[in-house]
């Protein structure tokens, strides 16, 4: 997923990819641990046949849910 810099759009993303993939209802996802999300892309993209590098995610390492990053996110711009 390309970095748009916007944090709305790249949050629909996320849960649109993994909707998409896994089949996933949103609440499922937005409750999960954000630290498992690169994991996550990591798969789907190697699934699909995209050469993929790790790296360090720019995520906390936490149990903090996708809903919660992606709300501190958003109190942080305001």
């Amino acid at each position: 997923m390309p970095s748009t810099g916007d944090p709305a759009e790249e949050s629909a993303a996320l849960v649109d990819l993994l909707a998409s993939e896994y089949g996933w209802e949103h609440e499922a996802i937005l409750n999960m641990p954000i630290d498992q999300t690169p994991q996550l892309i990591h798969a789907i993209l190697a699934r699909k046949g995209v050469k993929v590098y790790r790296t360090t995610p720019d995520v906390e390492r936490t149990q903090q849910s996708l809903s919660d990053r992606i709300k501190s996110i958003f109190d942080s711009t305001e």
